[in-house]
């Protein structure tokens, strides 16, 4: 049955988005939390909101952020708006009746994937929130935690959905990969559905790509036309070392090779994964796949990944990917935005470097943290941290020069 989005609480006293440019603000109030290159200044614009998902910015400037449901709370959608342009959040509404982690915007329609829908339905043109019931898109996603990334280009909406196991492991204590793998043909890829359509559900035709464990970060290159995405999956084997993070770029119809495969940065090649009888050096089977693009260092989680498109952060930065890591999987790491430069092309023309850290730190009996990415129409890039429910703006106040 579909249910209504509707408005139930409005809030005043959260700090939150500007319309104005930052020059009209004046000085960036830097809380000093977030440790980032010279010139730039990060503040905190609202906090407490919960485990957030993914966050969408309007071109009048509005925030929509999905807020998941934990034993004590309640989630669903959260809209921020700055109605005097002073930096202030003075309008704060929360609405939906489910948990929600995936988000995208498109002109005046709103997108949120609950646990096992994709929901749709019109911004209201006069206030903030909703402005009708929501129509299901897709129906029957599979009944798990793992996050639904969500991204929409043109009238084409991508449903990234992650696996819930490492290799595809059959259970009961067993290692060894269920072959062929069931879980494949509706977790470990990227869906495409059509955004205007309802009532749609997975199969191998709306299947974009398959072999990607972990899609949550995903975006779209404009340089390129490209959809991009960076997984993090185990080694091929335990001599193989950490765990290690692919920038991927996805044509459709790509694979992977999760669970059958893992990319080798050392070898140059794919490598048969020791669930399936790889020995670390074998690339039986592997030959299919496709390679990464580029190699991330850092054994942690990938949450978001955004290609600045603006004109507020010096030129060096405006060619770049910024990479949310949560700070999961390595010991004594923490929570982090790193930066790939791009050349013209959009491609990967330098070595990974960090940009944001200083995050709180992690807490093991929270839901999976999760940070997100978005640019606002004036060019700052905005970070939310599921940690303690909590968005920064991040502005550029220095002059011109290279990246540090």
């Amino acid at each position: 049955m579909t249910r209504t989005l509707g408005t139930v609480s409005i809030a005043l006293a959260c700090l939150a988005l500007s319309a104005a440019t930052a020059d009209e603000r004046g000085a960036c109030k830097d809380d000093g939390e977030l440790s980032l290159p010279d010139g730039f200044c990060a503040q905190e614009v609202a906090t407490d909101l919960g485990p957030l998902g993914q966050m969408a910015i309007t071109g009048d400037g509005d925030i929509y952020v999905a807020v998941r449901d934990t034993e004590d709370r309640h989630g669903g959608i959260v809209g921020l708006r700055d109605t005097t342009d002073d930096g202030l959040l003075d309008e704060h509404v929360t609405f939906g009746e489910r948990g929600a982690t995936g988000l995208a915007l498109q002109d005046d329609r709103l997108y949120v994937s609950e646990r096992q829908r994709i929901l749709s339905s019109p911004l209201h043109p006069d206030r903030l929130g909703p402005g009708d019931t929501p129509r299901v898109i897709a129906h029957d996603l599979p009944d798990s935690p793992t996050p639904r990334a969500l991204l929409i280009r043109d009238d084409a909406l991508y449903v990234g959905v992650a696996a819930q196991t490492r290799y595809c492991e059959s259970g009961d204590n067993d290692a060894a990969g269920q072959d062929p793998c069931e879980e494949r043909e509706r977790a470990g890829g990227i869906w495409r559905f059509e955004a205007r359509e309802t009532g749609q559900s997975q199969s191998r035709e709306t299947r974009f790509a398959a072999g990607i464990r972990d899609a949550t970060a995903m975006h779209w290159n404009p340089r390129d036309e490209h959809l991009y995405t960076v997984d993090a999956v185990p080694p091929a084997s335990d001599s193989q070392g950490a765990t290690a993070s692919d920038l991927l770029r996805v044509p459709e119809s790509s694979d992977f090779g999760w669970p059958y495969c893992t990319f080798s940065t050392a070898l140059d090649r794919h490598l048969q994964t020791v669930a399936y009888g790889g020995d670390g050096v074998s690339d039986s089977g592997c030959a299919p796949f496709q390679r990464p693009l580029h190699p991330l260092s850092g054994g942690t989680e990938p949450t978001a990944l955004l290609f600045y498109g603006g004109h507020q952060f010096p030129e060096a930065y405006r060619r770049a990917a910024f990479i949310a890591f949560n700070g999961a999987g390595d010991d004594g790491a923490q929570a982090r935005v790193d930066l790939v430069p791009l050349d013209e092309n959009g491609h990967p023309s330098g070595g990974q470097k960090r940009f944001a850290d200083g995050f709180a730190d992690g807490d093991a009996t929270a839901p999976q943290r999760l940070l997100s990415l978005a640019q606002g129409p004036e060019g700052s890039l905005f970070v939310s941290d599921s940690q303690e429910g909590t968005i920064w703006r991040v502005e550029y106040r220095g002059s011109e020069g290279d990246i540090d």
